[in-house]
């Protein structure tokens, strides 16, 4: 049976992982909106490389009009959210008039897909329709017994 796997980017205390849409610092999940998560993970993708305002834009929003305001506030979210400025550490650097790279250095990998497991197994399943069957069959005899009880009088 072949197990699916993704890819998870690693990033100073930072993990993306694109699959579950989600962003973990230490273990913990840090909330992000779908468009910020997109921008994050399309500038992460392309660690070292200039991305354009409208190459992001348009990967973003895709057949939407949208200022530039709305890219502008979506970096300011993942600069706050990833701390950037502080002590030091630079994630996004802007490059004026054109675009926008992620120059943190990012490690990528492919992690195999948790697979959800079932809330019951087959032979929970079974021994849980067996013994419904068997309460039936008590009742049934129940009544049967209760009805010859009335005969008999």
């Amino acid at each position: 049976m072949h197990q699916k796997s993704s890819r998870v980017y690693t990033f100073g205390p930072y993990r993306l992982i694109p699959s579950e849409q989600q962003l973990h610092r230490d273990g913990r999940v840090i909330p992000l909106t779908p468009k910020v998560f997109a921008i994050l993970q399309i500038l992460v993708e392309n660690a070292g490389h200039l991305v354009g305002r409208d190459e992001l834009i348009r990967s973003v929003w895709p057949d939407t009009f949208v200022e530039e305001g709305n890219l502008s506030r979506g970096i300011s979210v993942l600069r706050k959210v990833l701390g950037d400025g502080d002590d030091e550490s630079c994630y996004i650097d802007t490059v004026p008039k054109t675009g926008y790279r992620f120059v943190a250095e990012v490690s990528a990998c492919f992690v195999p897909e948790a697979r959800p497991e079932p809330i019951w197994s087959a032979t929970e399943t079974t021994s849980r329709h067996r013994a419904w069957h068997d309460l039936r069959a008590v009742a049934v005899v129940a009544i049967v017994f209760a009805g010859l009880g009335g005969v008999a009088y």
